[in-house]
């Protein structure tokens, strides 16, 4: 991940730790030196306690090492489904949050998908109402597909980010999005 050539490795394991959403989290990632993994970075906020997920439970829904970044997937909710793919990159001797696709809406009500390229600031949105007859089958949507730019303040630490909970306005309208 640090291009190096050498093997790296991230796990997510359970704290133990109690919180107001259920056990911490924390995501390691190991660098393997000499034939031995070695701590190179810790978090305790990109991956959201176990209970976090509402009543669809745990909202871990993955890891993986995508082209050298850390990629976390969450997913939660109810009725109201959503979903968090956050992406991070170590660049500049460090970790940053570098991409955020959002999720989230119900079944014949609406349904948003934001995604978020925090390196260039650009946003593509679309967004879909859904009407549906008595037996909840759509019969007939409508998507509005959209892009706008909100560049961050400054870079987003890993370490210093938790998913969720920054907002973004679309420009020119009532729109808000958490990512």
């Amino acid at each position: 991940m640090d291009k190096d050539q050498k093997p790296e490795l991230a796990i997510v394991f359970d704290t133990g730790k109690q919180t107001d959403m259920g056990t911490g989290r924390v995501l390691q990632v190991y660098k393997n030196t000499s034939g031995r993994w070695r701590l190179w970075f810790k978090s305790t906020s990109v991956v959201l306690p176990s209970e976090h997920g509402g009543v669809s439970g745990d909202p871990l829904d993955g890891i993986e090492i995508i082209r050298g970044c850390i990629v976390v997937y969450h997913v939660g909710g109810s009725q109201q489904k959503w979903s968090y793919t956050h992406k991070y990159r170590f660049q500049q001797n460090n970790w940053y949050l570098i991409g955020a696709t959002i999720n989230n809406g119900a079944p014949c009500d609406s349904f948003e998908n934001y995604d978020y390229n925090l390196s260039t600031g650009m946003i593509v949105a679309k967004l879909t109402t859904e009407k549906c007859n008595d037996n909840d089958e759509p019969i007939k949507s409508k998507t509005d597909k959209f892009n706008f730019v909100v560049k961050p303040a400054k870079p987003i630490l890993m370490q210093a980010f938790v998913p969720g909970e920054t907002m973004v306005k679309v420009p020119g309208g009532n729109l808000e999005f958490y990512y």
